[in-house]
């Protein structure tokens, strides 16, 4: 099982869209790449870009208190965009701060551009919201997770969630990165990876997460993955269907 279809450089929602509505869109799609730690959206402040991952993926994050701790609830990569939240509020203010968490190619575009173009395009109107769905469904099973299972089977959890998003099996990534993310001490995550590692999961090096056996991490992981899991395929099944035929060449030409 997975989250998201792992087609390189693709991102289905664009793939999805109708010739004609892809042409709405593509004078203002700007493809460029991702910076590592990038803010895309911050808590509080008007949305002014969209962004559409092809690789890669973003973590949107909330700020825990006036420290500026922060905690992810959600990843967003190719599966959806960042800045769903334009389909229902066209003022689009972000509540959450989203960030590059894993660098890769994505198309930007104007917020407002975007708005524009809804009421042309009922299929990208009708994909936003059923992604929001999904976001929000991630959200909720996030917030269980964190409360009810173990450390081993929430990075499982997350493990699994950014391999959907990448396009081989080894994620940059580091314990101190991983410890923030799942709001928890860097020394449980330790052990939490070591544990991982000794049942031949993952390969741990400094850095970098291999993973060798995704099966055997699915079985490792609560059942908060395949549940949303099984969410967003029954959501994507009732919208139309993915085509990534010749999909680079009709998102954008290359400059």
């Amino acid at each position: 099982m997975q989250f998201a279809d792992r087609t390189p450089h693709v991102n289905q929602m664009l793939a999805a869209l109708p010739p004609s509505e892809l042409a709405l869109l593509r004078p203002h799609l700007i493809r460029t790449r991702g910076v590592n730690g990038q803010t895309l959206h911050e808590p509080d402040e008007r949305m002014d870009q969209v962004f559409f991952f092809e690789s890669g993926f973003a973590s949107m994050v909330a700020v825990a208190d006036d420290s500026g701790r922060v905690v992810e609830v959600g990843l967003i990569g190719p599966e959806s965009m960042v800045g769903l939240g334009l389909a229902t509020n066209p003022a689009g203010v972000a509540y959450n701060r989203t960030m590059v968490q894993m660098p890769g190619l994505m198309h930007r575009m104007p917020a407002a551009a975007l708005t524009g173009c809804l009421d042309q395009a009922p299929v990208l109107r009708a994909l936003m919201l059923q992604r929001q769905e999904v976001l929000f469904a991630q959200v909720s099973q996030t917030a269980a997770c964190n409360s009810r299972h173990t450390l081993a089977q929430r990075c499982a959890r997350w493990l699994l969630l950014a391999h959907d998003r990448v396009e081989d099996d080894e994620l940059l990534l580091t314990q101190e990165f991983l410890s923030m993310m799942l709001a928890v001490r860097r020394a449980g995550v330790t052990v939490a990876m070591q544990t991982l590692q000794a049942a031949g999961l993952i390969q741990s090096r400094r850095g970098r997460v291999l993973v060798c056996d995704r099966p055997g991490l699915e079985r490792a992981a609560c059942g908060c993955y395949a549940r949303v899991c099984g969410f967003a395929a029954g959501m994507q099944a009732a919208t139309p269907s993915t085509r990534f035929e010749n999909v680079r060449e009709r998102v954008l030409d290359r400059a």
